[in-house]
């Protein structure tokens, strides 16, 4: 398994999808770029795909961070989608669960972000 950290973003009316594979480790630069980008375009939500992870470094944590604050700041959410155990086990023991809505499913956080956008949102 490639454990290089895979970044995809994928943008829904008002919100933006980033699928992440791999490892979270010190190559994040890619995940960096787009959360930079992201707070640029001022999307409502974020939906982290996050079935692809299987490590997520402390500095890995900080990004996701930033990005929960950086969302916060504009009133915007943060969702994830397929946490693997070991990931939010790690989110747990660093109390880091609680800045994410976890879903079970895509679809249901897609829902619950179409739910709590405006009707006109960035696309």
């Amino acid at each position: 398994m490639d454990s290089t950290l895979k970044v995809e973003v994928t943008h829904l009316p008002g919100i933006a999808i980033v699928t992440l594979a791999g490892e979270a480790r010190l190559q994040l630069r890619s995940l960096e770029v787009e959360i930079t980008r992201l707070s640029a375009e001022r999307v409502g939500a974020v939906i982290l795909d996050m079935a692809g992870i299987s490590l997520v470094s402390s500095l890995g944590m900080g990004l996701l961070v930033s990005l929960r604050n950086g969302l916060k700041r504009r009133e915007g959410r943060l969702l994830a989608v397929g946490i693997q155990p070991l990931v939010l086990d790690s989110f747990q023991r660093s109390r880091l669960d609680n800045i994410f809505e976890l879903f079970d499913t895509l679809d249901a956080a897609v829902a619950s972000a179409n739910a709590g956008l405006p009707l006109t949102g960035h696309g």
